[in-house]
């Protein structure tokens, strides 16, 4: 069982008898795929109806307490996480894939042609569309490997020719080894399209000019990466990538 807090931001959703939801947004890194939020800060309270308590739910509580109190007592194991920087639609999401385990993804900002406005929810019954992104960052800090790996697949799935190189400047690509290693395939299969060939050398001039934090780990990976396709027999495998560890920027 997981419990996940923060000293920002806490939500609670019940299915039919909840009466009141405290929000308080938190920033957000800055990255091209995070979720906007468009709600405004506010704390919703409905005393009136908190102060009135039917004597049958007063009932049910009591012999609940009671039988907790004489039964036995069972341990539930669990961990408190803390998280921060998420968004509201990721949180919703998130908590949509733990009661139904189905998910929707919305596609990258940087896919030609993407209408994220059009991927927002259209009813009650369907899914709330997250940034795989963002769902990958907050999986990471959960460790949640099954939906750290469906975020990574939604991911890789957006990602060609026309779209790497926008990507692999992002904040999300330097926190996690795993996604710049992904990006790197995706530019290293690329390599000869007409959009890659033309672009490349604009982000060779930002690494050189040290406007990126993380080029020169894009240029090692790529190396590696061409050493391994064109001298495999010197260059030993590289092991396979493990669960994904946050680290705070």
């Amino acid at each position: 069982m997981i419990l996940l807090w923060s000293n920002f931001k806490t939500i609670m959703l019940a299915k039919e008898e909840s009466h009141s939801m405290n929000m308080a947004m938190s920033p957000i890194a800055t990255d091209s795929d995070l979720d906007e939020e468009e709600e405004t800060d506010e704390t919703v309270q409905d005393n009136e109806k908190s102060a009135e308590v039917p004597a049958e739910r007063v009932s049910r509580t009591a012999s609940v307490k009671n039988f907790a109190t004489k039964g036995m007592q069972r341990i539930i194991p669990s961990r408190r996480v803390l998280v921060t920087d998420t968004a509201f639609n990721t949180w919703q999401a998130l908590l949509d894939y733990m009661y139904t385990d189905e998910i929707v993804f919305a596609p990258l900002r940087s896919q030609a042609g993407s209408k994220l406005k059009t991927a927002r929810r259209r009813s009650l019954g369907e899914a709330l569309p997250c940034s795989p992104k963002s769902m990958y960052r907050l999986a990471c800090k959960i460790k949640h490997d099954k939906l750290q790996a469906k975020a990574l697949a939604a991911i890789r799935s957006s990602l060609n020719e026309h779209n790497v190189l926008q990507e692999l400047p992002s904040s999300l690509t330097s926190r996690f080894p795993a996604i710049l290693e992904m990006e790197i395939e995706i530019l290293f299969q690329n390599i000869v399209t007409p959009t890659i060939m033309k672009d490349f050398p604009t982000l060779i001039q930002r690494i050189a000019g040290a406007n990126l934090p993380h080029g020169a780990d894009i240029l090692t990976k790529f190396h590696e990466r061409m050493l391994r396709q064109h001298y495999p027999r010197i260059v030993s495998p590289a092991p396979a990538p493990a669960s994904e560890k946050y680290v705070d920027a």
